[in-house]
Protein backbone atom coordinates (compact mmCIF):
# COMPACT_ATOMS: atom_id res chain seq x y z
CA UNK A 1 0.00 0.00 0.00
CA UNK A 2 3.01 2.37 1.15
CA UNK A 3 4.84 1.73 -2.42
CA UNK A 4 1.65 2.68 -4.43
CA UNK A 5 0.79 5.61 -2.71
CA UNK A 6 4.77 7.18 -3.05
CA UNK A 7 4.06 5.49 -6.66
CA UNK A 8 0.93 7.81 -7.05
CA UNK A 9 2.28 11.16 -5.46
CA UNK A 10 5.50 10.94 -7.90
CA UNK A 11 3.36 10.51 -10.73
CA UNK A 12 1.34 13.59 -9.63
CA UNK A 13 4.52 15.17 -9.36
CA UNK A 14 5.42 14.58 -12.60
CA UNK A 15 2.31 15.77 -13.93
CA UNK A 16 2.37 18.66 -12.21
CA UNK A 17 5.70 20.03 -13.20
CA UNK A 18 5.19 18.73 -16.90
CA UNK A 19 1.59 21.27 -16.38
CA UNK A 20 3.40 23.66 -15.26
CA UNK A 21 6.52 23.85 -17.59
CA UNK A 22 3.77 24.17 -20.76
CA UNK A 23 2.03 27.01 -18.87
CA UNK A 24 5.12 28.77 -18.06
CA UNK A 25 6.61 28.36 -21.82
CA UNK A 26 3.58 29.83 -23.39
CA UNK A 27 4.72 33.44 -21.08
CA UNK A 28 6.70 36.22 -22.58
CA UNK A 29 10.09 35.19 -20.59
CA UNK A 30 9.34 39.16 -19.17
CA UNK A 31 6.55 38.23 -17.17
CA UNK A 32 7.20 34.56 -17.00
CA UNK A 33 9.27 35.19 -13.41
CA UNK A 34 6.18 36.74 -11.52
CA UNK A 35 3.70 33.50 -13.17
CA UNK A 36 6.12 31.36 -11.61
CA UNK A 37 6.53 32.75 -8.53
CA UNK A 38 2.37 32.95 -8.04
CA UNK A 39 2.43 29.50 -9.07
CA UNK A 40 4.74 27.99 -6.94
CA UNK A 41 4.85 30.17 -4.08
CA UNK A 42 5.59 28.16 -0.33
CA UNK A 43 7.03 25.44 -2.77
CA UNK A 44 10.65 26.32 -3.07
CA UNK A 45 11.79 22.59 -4.52
CA UNK A 46 8.90 22.96 -7.37
CA UNK A 47 10.20 26.35 -8.65
CA UNK A 48 13.78 24.53 -8.61
CA UNK A 49 12.50 22.21 -10.84
CA UNK A 50 10.88 24.25 -13.28
CA UNK A 51 13.48 26.65 -13.38
CA UNK A 52 16.19 23.78 -14.39
CA UNK A 53 13.77 22.44 -17.08
CA UNK A 54 13.76 25.81 -18.45
CA UNK A 55 17.11 26.63 -18.64
CA UNK A 56 17.64 22.97 -20.07
CA UNK A 57 15.71 23.75 -23.02
CA UNK A 58 16.84 27.46 -23.63
CA UNK A 59 20.51 26.11 -23.36
CA UNK A 60 19.50 23.44 -26.60
CA UNK A 61 18.01 25.91 -28.34
CA UNK A 62 20.43 27.19 -31.54
CA UNK A 63 21.56 30.78 -30.86
CA UNK A 64 19.00 33.18 -33.39
CA UNK A 65 19.83 36.55 -34.68
CA UNK A 66 17.61 39.14 -33.33
CA UNK A 67 14.83 39.35 -36.13
CA UNK A 68 14.13 43.62 -35.74
CA UNK A 69 10.13 44.78 -35.51
CA UNK A 70 9.11 45.70 -39.16
CA UNK A 71 6.26 47.93 -37.18
CA UNK A 72 9.32 50.22 -35.48
CA UNK A 73 10.25 53.54 -37.50
CA UNK A 74 6.69 53.15 -39.00
CA UNK A 75 3.77 55.80 -39.38
CA UNK A 76 0.31 54.11 -38.39
CA UNK A 77 -2.40 56.55 -39.20
CA UNK A 78 -0.65 59.53 -40.47
CA UNK A 79 -0.68 60.17 -36.50
CA UNK A 80 1.50 57.90 -34.65
CA UNK A 81 5.59 57.30 -35.49
CA UNK A 82 6.28 53.66 -33.77
CA UNK A 83 9.71 54.28 -31.51
CA UNK A 84 9.92 51.09 -29.92
CA UNK A 85 8.70 47.69 -28.90
CA UNK A 86 8.06 47.57 -25.11
CA UNK A 87 5.87 44.48 -24.34
CA UNK A 88 3.89 41.33 -25.62
CA UNK A 89 0.54 40.36 -23.85
CA UNK A 90 -2.67 37.38 -24.50
CA UNK A 91 -3.81 40.16 -27.00
CA UNK A 92 -1.77 42.12 -28.42
CA UNK A 93 1.81 43.79 -28.64
CA UNK A 94 2.73 47.19 -27.32
CA UNK A 95 4.73 49.76 -28.51
CA UNK A 96 5.82 52.85 -27.21
CA UNK A 97 4.87 55.57 -30.05
CA UNK A 98 5.25 59.38 -30.64
CA UNK A 99 1.86 61.27 -31.51
CA UNK A 100 3.02 63.44 -34.11
CA UNK A 101 0.61 66.07 -33.82
CA UNK A 102 1.12 66.72 -30.21
CA UNK A 103 4.72 65.21 -29.63
CA UNK A 104 3.77 63.49 -26.52
CA UNK A 105 4.78 59.90 -25.95
CA UNK A 106 2.08 57.22 -25.89
CA UNK A 107 1.59 53.22 -26.14
CA UNK A 108 0.31 51.73 -28.98
CA UNK A 109 -1.19 48.36 -28.88
CA UNK A 110 -1.94 46.05 -31.91
CA UNK A 111 -4.11 43.53 -31.11
CA UNK A 112 -3.42 40.34 -32.46
CA UNK A 113 -4.35 39.19 -35.78
CA UNK A 114 -6.34 36.08 -34.53
CA UNK A 115 -8.77 38.58 -33.00
CA UNK A 116 -9.97 40.26 -35.90
CA UNK A 117 -11.48 37.37 -37.29
CA UNK A 118 -13.48 36.71 -34.34
CA UNK A 119 -16.57 39.07 -34.75
CA UNK A 120 -18.09 38.73 -31.04
CA UNK A 121 -14.31 39.79 -29.84
CA UNK A 122 -13.77 42.37 -31.81
CA UNK A 123 -17.44 44.27 -30.90
CA UNK A 124 -16.99 43.56 -27.30
CA UNK A 125 -13.39 45.08 -27.33
CA UNK A 126 -14.74 47.85 -29.40
CA UNK A 127 -17.63 48.78 -26.72
CA UNK A 128 -15.40 47.74 -23.85
CA UNK A 129 -12.54 50.35 -25.44
CA UNK A 130 -15.21 53.38 -26.19
CA UNK A 131 -16.53 52.51 -22.00
CA UNK A 132 -13.38 53.07 -20.54
CA UNK A 133 -12.21 56.15 -23.03
CA UNK A 134 -15.29 57.80 -21.54
CA UNK A 135 -14.43 56.97 -18.04
CA UNK A 136 -12.24 59.47 -15.78
CA UNK A 137 -9.96 57.99 -13.24
CA UNK A 138 -6.74 58.54 -11.40
CA UNK A 139 -6.50 54.68 -11.24
CA UNK A 140 -7.58 53.29 -15.01
CA UNK A 141 -5.00 54.14 -17.65
CA UNK A 142 -6.36 56.71 -20.08
CA UNK A 143 -7.04 55.85 -23.86
CA UNK A 144 -6.36 57.97 -26.51
CA UNK A 145 -7.61 57.02 -29.62
CA UNK A 146 -8.92 53.60 -31.30
CA UNK A 147 -9.30 52.52 -34.45
CA UNK A 148 -8.62 50.49 -37.58
CA UNK A 149 -5.73 50.51 -39.68
CA UNK A 150 -5.58 49.07 -43.39
CA UNK A 151 -1.99 47.91 -42.51
CA UNK A 152 -1.88 46.66 -39.09
CA UNK A 153 -5.24 45.81 -38.34
CA UNK A 154 -6.43 47.16 -34.91
CA UNK A 155 -4.88 49.25 -31.90
CA UNK A 156 -5.51 50.90 -29.52
CA UNK A 157 -3.21 54.12 -28.19
CA UNK A 158 -3.28 54.91 -24.30
CA UNK A 159 -1.34 57.24 -21.75
CA UNK A 160 2.32 56.19 -21.64
CA UNK A 161 3.43 54.60 -18.24
CA UNK A 162 6.63 54.97 -16.40
CA UNK A 163 6.81 52.06 -13.60
CA UNK A 164 6.38 48.15 -14.01
CA UNK A 165 3.75 45.80 -13.22
CA UNK A 166 2.81 44.57 -10.13
CA UNK A 167 3.76 40.94 -11.44
CA UNK A 168 7.46 42.36 -11.37
CA UNK A 169 7.35 44.14 -8.47
CA UNK A 170 6.09 40.97 -6.53
CA UNK A 171 8.70 38.59 -8.06
CA UNK A 172 11.43 41.21 -7.32
CA UNK A 173 10.61 42.04 -3.47
CA UNK A 174 8.35 38.22 -3.06
CA UNK A 175 5.69 40.36 -1.03
CA UNK A 176 4.42 44.18 -0.47
CA UNK A 177 4.65 46.27 2.95
CA UNK A 178 1.45 46.01 4.69
CA UNK A 179 0.70 49.94 4.15
CA UNK A 180 1.37 49.29 0.36
CA UNK A 181 -0.89 46.41 -0.12
CA UNK A 182 -3.57 48.36 1.53
CA UNK A 183 -2.89 51.40 -0.21
CA UNK A 184 -2.84 49.31 -3.49
CA UNK A 185 -5.55 47.08 -2.72
CA UNK A 186 -8.11 50.26 -2.21
CA UNK A 187 -7.15 51.64 -5.42
CA UNK A 188 -7.25 49.17 -7.36
CA UNK A 189 -10.73 48.34 -6.18
CA UNK A 190 -12.08 52.16 -6.53
CA UNK A 191 -10.83 51.38 -9.87
CA UNK A 192 -12.84 48.18 -10.37
CA UNK A 193 -16.03 49.67 -9.26
CA UNK A 194 -15.71 53.25 -11.44
CA UNK A 195 -15.27 50.44 -14.68
CA UNK A 196 -18.15 48.13 -13.42
CA UNK A 197 -20.55 51.49 -13.03
CA UNK A 198 -19.73 51.63 -16.31
CA UNK A 199 -20.48 48.26 -17.50
CA UNK A 200 -17.38 47.48 -18.21
CA UNK A 201 -15.96 44.04 -16.37
CA UNK A 202 -11.77 43.30 -16.27
CA UNK A 203 -11.86 40.00 -17.48
CA UNK A 204 -8.02 39.47 -16.95
CA UNK A 205 -7.47 40.40 -13.45
CA UNK A 206 -4.15 40.02 -12.49
CA UNK A 207 -0.72 41.46 -11.06
CA UNK A 208 0.70 41.59 -14.86
CA UNK A 209 -2.09 43.86 -15.53
CA UNK A 210 -2.16 45.96 -12.53
CA UNK A 211 0.85 48.96 -13.57
CA UNK A 212 2.36 50.86 -10.76
CA UNK A 213 3.08 54.16 -12.27
CA UNK A 214 6.20 56.07 -10.92
CA UNK A 215 4.85 59.45 -9.80
CA UNK A 216 6.45 62.13 -6.78
CA UNK A 217 4.21 61.03 -4.35
CA UNK A 218 5.14 57.21 -4.48
CA UNK A 219 3.68 54.15 -7.01
CA UNK A 220 0.39 54.85 -7.90
CA UNK A 221 -1.55 51.52 -9.05
CA UNK A 222 -3.34 51.46 -12.18
CA UNK A 223 -5.80 48.99 -13.89
CA UNK A 224 -4.82 48.63 -17.46
CA UNK A 225 -7.66 47.18 -19.36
Amino acid sequence: MDTGRTYSMTSDRRHKIHELLARALEHDPDDRDAFLAGETRGDDALRAEIDALIAERERDLPPRDPVPDSLVGRIIADRYRVDARIGEGGMGTVYRATQLNLKRTVALKVIRAQYLGNETAVGRFEREAHAIASLKHPNIITIYDFGMSPDIGMYIVMEYLAGRSLGRELAELKRLRPQQAIRLARQITSALEAAHNAGVVHRDLKPENIFLETTAAGPLGKSLH
